[in-house]
């Protein structure tokens, strides 16, 4: 639709409304609005129309490809097997790594690897904030918030929440992502298949 709109501009056939507002308007053959007292403006679609899925998505070919493997991958070995540009497959894997189903192993490293269905940590092996955070967890009942827990420990969210992250990481706590409003925060429960 962009690319229609564009043309169209360029044929002054339609113009542009505004700055960023993604509104055209229709002109006459003069090369002005069409002579109505209200000149008919239409709204430009920013989206690319949905086009049918074939086959499975490049997320679920991702998951595949990593299942084949015993470690992790390299970002330029799983670009090359989903035919994507590099920046395009940090895509796929930032989209696959929110819905929890694959992690970047370590900082810059390039190497993703499948998240791993088992607890790979014994919680009895836990010291520090980490022991807190979980055993707080534990006593509280149902889903919590970083808040909550930070709450029953007396320490600061921002604490709780970077330890509770480190728990779902290594698979002792489950994660309910929120929208990143104050409203829905993400809450945190034990794994009960501990």
């Amino acid at each position: 639709m962009d690319r229609v709109v564009a043309q169209g501009v360029e044929q002054d056939l339609l113009r542009r409304v505004g700055s960023r507002t993604g509104l055209v308007e229709l002109m006459d053959a003069a090369g002005g609005p069409p002579p109505l007292k209200n000149p008919r403006i239409v709204q430009a679609a920013l989206r690319r129309p949905n086009r049918p899925q074939q086959g499975p998505s490049h997320k679920q070919r991702l998951v595949d490809f990593l299942g084949q493997h015993d470690g992790p991958v390299h970002m330029l070995e799983i670009a090359g097997h989903l035919g994507l540009r590099r920046d395009h497959a940090d895509n796929v894997v930032w989209s696959a790594v929110k819905a929890g189903l694959v992690r970047r192993v370590a900082y810059r490293t390039g190497l993703v690897e499948l998240v791993k269905g088992q607890v790979e940590v014994d919680p009895s092996t836990l010291t520090g904030i980490q022991r807190r955070v979980f055993d707080a967890l534990v006593t509280l009942e149902g889903w919590s918030t970083a808040k909550g827990v930070a709450g029953a420990l007396g320490c600061r969210p921002r604490e709780a929440g970077n330890t509770l992250a480190l728990l779902v990481e290594v698979g002792l706590v489950d994660r309910r992502r929120g929208d990143g409003t104050p409203g829905d925060p993400s809450r945190y429960l034990v794994r009960t298949n501990q």
